[in-house]
């Protein structure tokens, strides 16, 4: 460890227009979340989410939900945590923290309050027919008005978790900056690592897996709970500061433009090798998948 500027380790980033690659790939991963959940209408077999049509399935299903959660949110984190280090050298803590509450918090705060009524009404409908309840519309409306609260984040719970590490970073590089602390041989090495496919697989791939391994997970998981639960809190941190560290080591974003069909042949073949390890409990995985989009009140 060596004592340098680390505020200035990242003011020397040549970058200072926009990265429309980067912001195309975000648009990219919010549309890839509209194909997960419109594929679990038609995963196969019986029970699961009341929106599961009985009569379509395709057992691609599975596979294309597992797939895009996978790497769907821990790359979107990434790539926030680089674009919060860009702003951070642009404009500095305060502005970068006041561009977060602007930019999350209050959106979040108003269609978190906006949404819930008429969400929970939708699911209530929705039991109540596949329940044949003997007035759904009826009962859907007054459960709906009985909570007109929000009892959790819904599926915004990715924007509160953002909110949270932005903070939590943003804390964490003052402490940096007032010790004076910077590692160049890390900052050398995570660019080495991350400009090169096959090494981020080794690297990242193995980071990853040991942190599954050692938490037991299966699938990524997921909570709506005000409450943060505390080991995903720290996994998306981990992956928000991969995407700060990224930016500060002056990653070439050109070298992964080169790479891209690698890049994206690694991320098909990972995919067809987890599924063809596991293929039985694949649909356990999506189906605990799918149980996350069911957190409204009973």
């Amino acid at each position: 460890m060596q004592k340098r500027g680390y505020v200035k380790e990242q003011s020397t980033h040549q970058s200072s227009e926009r990265i429309h690659g980067l912001d195309a790939l975000r648009g990219v991963l919010m549309l890839l979340g509209v194909v997960l959940h419109t594929a679990l209408v038609y995963m196969p077999g019986s029970g699961g989410p009341f929106f599961r049509d009985p009569n379509a399935s395709t057992s691609a299903a599975p596979i294309i939900i597992d797939g895009i959660h996978l790497f769907r949110m821990p790359t979107f984190f990434v790539i926030s945590g680089f674009f919060g280090a860009l702003l951070w050298q642009k404009r500095g803590v305060l502005p970068m923290l006041k561009n977060r509450l602007a930019r999350l918090a209050l959106p979040m705060t108003l269609f978190v309050i906006l949404l819930w009524p008429p969400v929970v009404f939708a699911f209530s409908f929705g039991h109540g027919l596949v329940n044949d309840a003997v007035a759904p519309l009826a009962s859907s409306a007054a459960h709906s008005a009985a909570n007109l609260l929000p009892d959790n984040t819904m599926h915004l719970w990715f924007l509160y978790y953002l909110i949270w590490i932005s903070v939590m970073v943003a804390a964490i590089v003052l402490v940096f900056k007032r010790l004076d602390w910077s590692w160049p041989w890390l900052l050398a090495k995570t660019r080495e690592v991350a400009e090169s496919p096959w090494r981020s697989l080794v690297v990242f791939g193995l980071l990853n897996g040991l942190w599954w391994l050692m938490l037991g997970w299966n699938t990524l998981p997921t909570s709506s709970a005000w409450v943060p639960a505390p080991t995903i809190l720290l996994y998306y941190l981990l992956c928000y500061s991969v995407g700060w560290t990224l930016f500060v080591s002056k990653i070439r974003l050109a070298k992964l433009k080169d790479r891209a069909w690698t890049l994206l042949a690694i991320g098909v073949g990972c995919v067809a090798l987890r599924t063809g390890a596991s293929p039985s409990r694949l649909n356990a995985y999506v189906c605990g998948i799918a149980r996350t989009a069911q957190c409204l009140p009973d």
